[in-house]
């Protein structure tokens, strides 16, 4: 449950234990290829993708408008500079934004921000 916690956080379009039956890898592979996401059931214990949503949505109304902002810039693909020139920043004030933004929002890297924005639908 631990592992499927974070593969949910990282991004991932499937989980499937090695204690699932069979069928589960079957569905899962079917869902994945036709688009969609498949976790294998959890017992009523574990963390619930409705609780990791929760706890993604807390760490969001951390950040301040303009690290929001910040944010979905450059979870789009936009550049510092880029993102300076629209907002009428300093490219060094963007990258402080954005070293904050990774920090507050618990992700590795700024790869990992696009896929943290597409999972709570900011862009």
């Amino acid at each position: 449950l631990f592992y499927q916690d974070r593969c949910m956080r990282a991004g991932a379009s499937a989980y499937v234990s090695k204690s699932n039956d069979l069928q589960h890898l079957h569905k899962a592979v079917q869902a994945v290829m036709a688009g969609y996401s498949y976790f294998a059931k959890l017992p009523s214990s574990s963390v619930s993708l409705n609780s990791l949503q929760r706890s993604e949505k807390d760490l969001i109304d951390k950040l301040s408008d303009r690290e929001l902002t910040i944010f979905q810039y450059l979870a789009r693909g936009m550049s510092n500079k880029a993102i300076a020139e629209i907002m009428n920043l300093s490219h060094k004030t963007v990258s402080t934004y954005k070293t904050r933004t990774i920090e507050k929002l618990n992700v590795e890297s700024p790869v990992h921000l696009r896929d943290f924005a597409l999972r709570n639908h900011l862009i």
